[in-house]
């Protein structure tokens, strides 16, 4: 069990935002209940000028440009592998936090050791119900150090289905929709106004490769894999030696590939049934 309070890092890859990035910073550390064991990343391109010269007094990862290309990925990607935190947080430009934020994470996962338990958690990041799309995940340092975050093989479109697809088959996800992100994306309301980085990320060249490389990776079956999530709890309700058990049945297989099939839970444990996925 870990000792002391999980710190947390914000990875926000940031591109070309009105008005900056700094109102997003703001936000979400000035909604933390514990800003001090809050880590904040913020990761961008050198073709960015406005941006570059905004944040030139808060600390930042400023990264090549790419000539043209999406740079989502490589962006939060960098911001991962520079960060020090025990739980990453995958961030944008248009995604608010409520009020304890931080709080309400460290509640999700009670006394599980991120550094030690590979494990992903889902944020109700959409109105859709029962959507368990993970397109900002929180992710264990231990599953981060064992799988990575983003695969820079995608740009940015279809990233996080990869991701959602890979995280599924290789770990636990908790269910943590009961903290609400504000997503302020144009796809989810008609009052949001699309920016410069919305539009270029979902360009129709970007879709198509994106989407090309998707299913050439992932064969229906795989895609059409069972998706459960595991509810959150305190120490009390969420077995600890439920989640090794499953950690232990995914390094001792031959592939890593396990699915959650089901659960039970019993008055003092949740305990987890991993079992192999066809293919």
């Amino acid at each position: 069990m870990m000792q002391g309070r999980p710190r947390i890092s914000l990875l926000h890859a940031t591109y070309r935002r009105a008005g900056g990035p700094l109102e997003i910073q703001d936000a979400w550390l000035g909604r933390a209940v514990d800003p001090g064991s809050v880590e904040y990343v913020l990761s961008m391109d050198a073709d960015d000028a406005a941006t570059v010269a905004l944040t030139e007094d808060v600390p930042r990862l400023v990264n090549p440009s790419l000539g043209g290309a999406v740079t989502a990925v490589r962006n939060w990607n960098a911001a991962a592998a520079a960060a020090k935190g025990d739980l990453l947080v995958v961030i944008a430009d248009d995604l608010f936090p409520p009020q304890g934020w931080d709080r309400a994470i460290i509640d999700m996962i009670g006394g599980l050791n991120p550094a030690r338990t590979r494990f992903v958690v889902k944020l109700a990041d959409s109105p859709r119900s029962g959507d368990v799309h993970l397109r900002h995940p929180v992710v264990s340092r231990a599953f981060y150090a064992k799988f990575g975050l983003f695969s820079p093989s995608y740009q940015g479109v279809y990233c996080d289905d990869d991701f959602t697809a890979r995280a599924f088959w290789r770990s636990v996800i908790l269910d943590g929709r009961s903290l609400r992100l504000e997503h302020r994306h144009p796809g989810l309301s008609e009052k949001i106004t699309r920016s410069e980085s919305h539009d270029r990320i979902n360009r129709r060249e970007e879709y198509e490769r994106g989407r090309a490389q998707f299913v050439a990776e992932w064969s229906p079956r795989k895609r059409m894999a069972k998706r459960q999530l595991v509810p959150t709890g305190s120490a009390e309700t969420l077995s600890h030696r439920g989640l090794a058990v499953t950690q232990r049945k995914l390094r001792a297989s031959s592939n890593g590939h396990y699915a959650i099939r089901r659960f039970r839970s019993a008055p003092r444990s949740l305990w987890v049934r991993c079992v192999p996925s066809h293919r």
